[in-house]
């Protein structure tokens, strides 16, 4: 029958018409669907189309009346809270109207929703070649299925969606259309528990809907027993995953097939991890040797024995006369288990004697000082050595134990080094006052600091890297966007697809390939000269990792094997799934995933579209008000999801990249990594990867978990993996299958209060002016490169430091102090240490490069005084002979110790007006840049450090091109971008021309 809004019936009319029993349903047997439905029962109906139950097009209000019906007086949840109390991906946001809510429920892989009531189960399930809709009972008691609900089809009535509430002896069908009509049904068990159905089928208009369903709640109330969805209410994906029914005699538990099969292959994943992990972790355990060594170790001493000797000169004897079991073993027994202890003791001391002598060789530095191309015959002896005691096949952190601790620099060296470094920036007057307050220290304060810092050596793995990280990087309270976290760019020349949706599936999908190697730490450990090994510490914290702020300090939250990840698009958080029936998500259903959310057309909810801004701004406001407003409720659990997601991506709206017809294509491009909006990235997350709308990328980065090369690392083989493994269709799609039961994208709920929203704009005030102020030019320098360096013997990185310092000058007519980065990780935990690139020897050589009467060749013989300088500098910096890093330790010490140092003041208050960093190239070599010479990746920057200073970041690719990223500030008078890119490329034509004059004489 059909109940129309405009009969106008009375609430006790509705009752009776409810209460009718108009029908009773024949539970005879269906002869022709009995096999069929069992086979859809044992997963073998594949043409079923819809995998997902959709409550479409229902009013907030009519939702939680649904909630109160299933739950009665149980559910209290008043309906302005209703959304703290769901899971986000329940209840979305429908496309069509703000004012509509979708339910949506996941339907399982290979069987429909169902749900019990009474002895029997019963099943909806649509038909994809009719568009039938149909309700299924099965009664196992007699091994019957019968069809219940009279065929719907959709030429009659379009029902894009049914679902499932009930009781023991109510059973509710509720579906609903894109017109203004919903259907339901509700069954009702015949009398006796004889498992007979009637039913009373009701069309009504939406604006009844939630009368009707408060009138059949308040006829229901006075049921014995109740059915609860124990998580489909809060943290289920799977449909219906485990009910149960409270009765006087009991409880009778009913479980999903599907479910447990998604659980037990979940907990087979997990397990096999374990496994891995646990096998990685013996293997790295006992590196250089091997646990097949130790069977070796087991046979060798039991063969002596036999022999009658005794290679453990009586300890094998002194083992068994103090073993606790001996009175219960047999003489042989003791014997033997006495040898296994004992070979067991002796491999574990051959392991501990490898790895010191290990240790040993890699204390010795001697080799990096060595000429390029020239090799004394001790080196090659030690690279050999080297070699031998390194093993076969290591894994990611198998050297992790054999590196040698940083060393603490002698004090005398450290001053006279820094007193070097700083005589070109002072006149005599100045460098003399210098000079007495640095001896004042070296001879006063200096003698405590380092007995206390050379303590702190023995005890900690590293003396410099924990105060580094929590002083430089944690306690800062200013904004960490732009003024540390740091961004690379993608491939400079190539877009392997234009499609957004795709390229960051492919992208995730190898970056969850990388994670799953590094988590089992099946990763090559980086070596020097392919023999000397590089620290591999800070590679842990890369995924799963987020900076979290707090008052007086932030701190790095590091979690393990994190699920999700979460996605910002035009304002709306959505959380996505990484897993789907104990396997990664393929890059067809990331992309899959990733169109949902490009094409949902939901507005933001208030507060939420700049909600991220509260990273870019100040740390303190955003502490206060993570404790304020995002401590409890709906906010904390959307919050705790992206904490805790692997990393956050962000679907931009805008398309960036290179483009040789634009001049500042790149300078928009950087920009737009190292800031965006000042709201469309979590500055907080480990990383941001952001994907542009024409299918460029690009990531951003928090500095204070790791340094750019490792960045780079996962970079390089994500770029590689995505171009040259996965790949895409000839349409530009990812290549796979697609598995249609994958949940749908979750949009993450807010509840922001109008407190909080001032909080958040102020925070994006703050940042945007900081953004705002960003002056960036990234230069492609191509008229020649690594290989016409190296050519006229020197080192490329010293030819571009020595451009840089003459640049400088031209730019700002005076020196400067000049920083460049350079890594410590032959040591373990090492991160950096500063190169003080300006020099005597280098300011010389830009004074002769200035000086118009002095000849090319004095200009080229300080010039090469200048890059050996330059060379010795970085080798010390890289053996742990640095100047900054030391000073810097002895600082905080004097703190702690409360030891006031005016030398130490001045020493860390200078400002580095000139901050350069090299990006490292092909660490992995993944990709033969000399065969697919476009496939090269364009490097990445940084923010200005000093207000009146530049920022330089550069990357040598290949052999023929270099890319330089500059930042400074528009507000500074004295600096220009644009104009010191230009200083740079003519300075590097400059020098060049000082060896073709020389080239030419020769000839």
């Amino acid at each position: 029958m059909e109940m129309e809004a405009s009969h106008g019936y009375s609430p006790d009319q509705h009752i009776c018409l409810l209460r009718r029993l108009t029908a009773t349903v024949n539970l005879g047997r269906l002869s022709d669907c009995n096999e069929y439905f069992k086979a859809l029962s044992q997963s073998s109906m594949r043409e079923i189309s819809e995998r997902l139950i959709l409550l479409d097009h229902i009013p907030f209000s009519v939702f939680h009346s649904l909630l109160e019906f299933c739950f009665w007086n149980d559910f209290s949840v008043p309906q302005e809270e209703l959304g703290e109390h769901l899971l986000s991906n329940l209840v979305v946001p429908a496309r069509t109207t703000h004012l509509e809510f979708q339910l949506t429920m996941f339907l399982s892989h290979d069987l429909p929703l169902a749900t019990s009531l009474g002895p029997c189960l019963y099943v909806l399930r649509n038909i994809q070649r009719t568009g039938e809709k149909l309700l299924l009972q099965y009664d196992p008691r007699r091994d019957l299925w019968s069809e219940l609900l009279p065929t719907q089809t959709k030429a009659t009535v379009d029902l894009p969606s049914l679902y499932f509430l009930g009781t023991t002896d109510r059973l509710f069908v509720i579906g609903g259309n894109n017109s203004e009509n919903v259907v339901a049904s509700v069954w009702a068990v015949g009398a006796g528990g004889t498992g007979a159905l009637h039913k009373i089928d009701g069309i009504m208009r939406k604006e009844n809907y939630v009368d009707i369903l408060k009138l059949w709640q308040n006829d229901l109330r006075t049921t014995k027993s109740r059915v609860f969805n124990v998580t489909g209410m809060a943290e289920a994906h799977q449909a219906v995953g485990f009910q149960f029914t409270v009765t006087p005699d009991g409880i009778d538990l009913h479980l999903s097939r599907e479910v447990l099969k998604h659980i037990y292959l979940s907990g087979v994943t997990s397990w096999r991890k374990r496994a891995i992990r646990f096998k990685n972790g013996i293997l790295t355990g006992v590196y250089p040797a091997s646990p097949s060594s130790w069977l070796i170790a087991v046979i060798a001493i039991m063969s002596t024995m036999y022999a009658r000797i005794d290679p453990s000169l009586g300890m094998i004897d002194t083992i068994k006369r103090t073993l606790p079991v001996s009175g219960y073993m047999t003489v042989q027994t003791q014997t033997v288990l006495s040898a296994i202890l004992f070979a067991t003791g002796l491999w574990l001391s051959l392991i501990l004697m490898l790895r010191y002598i290990l240790k040993a060789l890699l204390s010795y530095h001697t080799w990096i000082f060595e000429s390029h191309g020239k090799m004394s015959f001790c080196t090659k002896l030690w690279l050999s050595l080297v070699k031998m005691f390194s093993g076969r096949r290591p894994l990611l952190y198998s050297f992790q134990a054999s590196l040698p601790r940083l060393p603490v620099p002698s004090v005398d060296d450290t001053i006279t080094r820094y007193l070097e470094s700083v005589r070109p920036l002072l006149d005599d007057e100045q460098y003399n006052q210098m000079e007495v307050v640095a001896n004042d220290f070296k001879k006063d304060q200096a003698p405590k600091l380092q007995k206390y810092l050379i303590l702190k050596s023995w005890w900690a793995t590293n003396y410099v890297s924990d105060w580094w990280e929590e002083y430089i990087y944690l306690r800062g309270r200013s904004p960490i966007m732009v003024n540390s976290n740091f961004y690379t760019m993608d491939l400079l020349y190539v877009i392997p697809t234009h499609r957004q949706a795709a390229r960051a599936g492919n992208v995730v999908h190898a970056m969850l390939q990388y994670r799953r190697k590094l988590e089992r730490g099946e990763h090559a450990p980086l070596r020097a000269l392919g023999v000397v090994p590089m620290c591999s510490y800070q590679m842990e914290r890369m995924f799963n990792t987020t900076r979290i702020p707090g008052i007086e300090t932030d701190f790095v939250q590091h979690l393990s094997d994190r699920k999700h990840l979460v996605v910002y698009h035009k304002g709306r958080f959505f959380k996505v799934w990484l897993y789907y029936g104990g396997r990664h998500l393929w890059p067809s259903e990331l992309e899959t995933q990733f169109q949902r959310i490009l094409n949902d057309t939901t507005e933001p909810q208030p507060g939420e579209l700049k909600l991220a801004a509260l990273t870019a701004g100040n740390r303190v406001p955003w502490a206060r008000a993570r404790l304020k407003y995002f401590s409890q409720g709906v906010n904390k659990a959307s919050l705790e999801a992206i904490e805790t997601s692997a990393f956050f991506l962000t679907l931009d709206d805008e398309a960036h990249g290179y483009d040789p017809d634009k001049l500042r294509s790149l300078d928009l491009y950087a920009k737009s990594l190292l800031h965006g909006k000042c709201y469309d990235r979590w500055f907080d997350k480990s990383f941001t990867l952001i994907a542009y709308k024409n299918g460029k990328l690009g990531v951003n980065a928090e500095h204070a978990w790791a340094d750019a090369p490792i960045v780079g690392h996962m970079w390089e083989y994500v770029l590689a993996t995505d171009c040259f493994h996965l790949g895409y269709t000839e349409e530009g799609h990812c290549k796979g299958d697609i598995s249609k039961g994958l949940p749908p994208p979750a949009k993450l709920q807010w509840d922001i209060p109008l407190e909080c929203q001032e909080v958040i704009e102020d925070s994006y005030m703050v940042a945007k002016e900081i953004a705002d102020d960003v002056d960036f030019h990234c230069c492609l320098f191509d008229e020649f490169g690594k290989g016409l360096i190296k050519n006229s013997r020197t080192s490329p990185d010293a030819f571009i430091q020595l451009a840089l310092q003459l640049a400088q000058f031209r730019d700002k007519g005076e020196f400067c102090l000049t920083y460049e980065a350079s890594m410590t990780r032959m040591f373990r935990e090492g991160r950096t240490e500063t190169v003080r690139s300006c020099t005597i020897e280098s300011t010389a050589f830009v004074r002769a490069m200035e000086d118009k009467n002095t000849k090319s060749a004095q200009r080229l013989d300080l010039f090469r005084k200048a890059a050996d300088k330059h060379q010795n500098m970085y080798r010390l910096a890289m053996t742990g002979s640095g100047i900054d890093r030391h000073l810097f330790c002895l600082y905080i010490m004097s703190k702690y110790l409360s030891i006031d140092s005016p030398f130490l003041k001045q020493v860390l208050s200078e400002p580095w007006r000139l901050s350069t960093s090299q990006t490292p190239q092909q660490q992995l070599n993944m990709v033969d840049i000399n065969k697919f010479p476009r496939y090269v990746g364009a490097g990445g920057g940084f923010g200005p450090v000093a207000d009146d200073g530049y920022g330089v970041s550069y990357i040598i690719v290949g052999e023929n091109l270099i890319t330089f990223h500059i930042s400074s500030k528009f507000s500074s008078p004295e600096t220009d971008s644009y104009r010191f890119g230009q200083n740079i490329r003519q300075a590097m034509l400059d020098i060049r021309a000082l060896f073709d004059q020389k080239d030419k004489k020769e000839m």
